[in-house]
């Protein structure tokens, strides 16, 4: 089976000491590159979309979609819900076909975050479906909050919160943020280690890895992240690419030719990140 939860994936990632890019889509081209460049370099991939993307995408369709093309590829991925606002968000994905849902309420009260958490992981669970959950304020890039103190996650309530909710990945906050970095950030490692030694061989996940440095990746990896989220990249890979060939080409109006462009230059972005992330050739 091609079309695998994230729990399976993120066992691999263990078993290996590396970890599983995760990147966001929101449409056919930015979805085919990422497997185009997971089939040549035989590596698996985390594919997702927050709940906006999903929508624009095409709900009903996106699960059957992405099947048949990890099917026609050869390709080994994970389809996910990145951010789930809900409890609906998430049932409704899981309805559509996806192998993985992540709930965030990182803003809501510790109980009322464990609370609901803990209901999607009983009806996910119950389908085979893997769920990822958030503690700890993961802003963007451009907020002062992100390195704050009190917004950081603790060890110990992490710790808590998996055994509670069970969970089978937590996103923490660690001092990473979403989106471009105005300067380079300051990855709270000591906290990473103390959650992991807490946990154990348990799943993290890195949130806002467009602008993080590539030796903080490595080290992050070599510290117990076995899953990295990279959108903003992506997206600003290919708005850039498309927007600066039209304007080289103003005369050209071959869509596909303009937009093949933009699409090479996330395939080239992807693979710089598969090999980052140490799972390329592992099939």
């Amino acid at each position: 089976m091609l079309l695998v939860s994230t729990r399976e994936l993120l066992e691999e990632a263990e078993k290996h000491n590396i970890a599983i890019p995760a990147f966001n889509f929101c449409n056919l081209e930015t979805l085919y590159p990422v497997l185009e460049v997971a089939k040549e370099l035989r590596s698996p991939v985390i594919l997702q979309a927050a709940f906006s993307e999903v929508e624009y995408f095409g709900g009903e369709c996106i699960g059957g979609f992405v099947r048949k093309t990890l099917n026609l590829l050869g390709v080994r991925a994970a389809l996910h819900l990145d951010h789930g606002k809900s409890f609906q968000e998430a049932v409704r994905c899981i309805r559509w076909g996806f192998t993985s849902v992540m709930f965030d309420g990182s803003l809501l009260p510790l109980h009322e975050n464990m609370r609901i958490t803990r209901q999607i992981v009983d009806v996910a669970h119950a389908v085979g479906v893997s769920v990822e959950g958030e503690l700890g304020k993961i802003g963007g890039a451009e907020e002062s909050f992100v390195s704050e103190e009190e917004n950081l996650t603790d060890p110990n309530v992490a710790a808590q919160f998996v055994q509670e909710t069970g969970v089978d990945a937590i996103a923490i906050a660690i001092g990473n943020a979403h989106g471009f970095y105005k300067k380079d950030p300051h990855i709270d490692f000591e906290r990473l280690r103390k959650v992991r030694e807490l946990l154990g061989p348990f799943p993290i996940v890195l949130h806002g890895g467009t602008g993080i440095p590539e030796e903080q990746i490595k080290k992050g990896i070599s510290l117990g992240i076995r899953k990295v989220n990279f959108s903003t990249i992506i997206r600003a890979q290919f708005i850039k690419t498309f927007r600066s060939y039209s304007l080289e080409n103003p005369e050209n109006f071959f869509l596909m030719e303009i937009t093949r462009k933009a699409m090479q230059s996330v395939k080239d972005t992807v693979a710089n990140l598969i090999e980052l992330m140490g799972c390329a050739r592992l099939y």
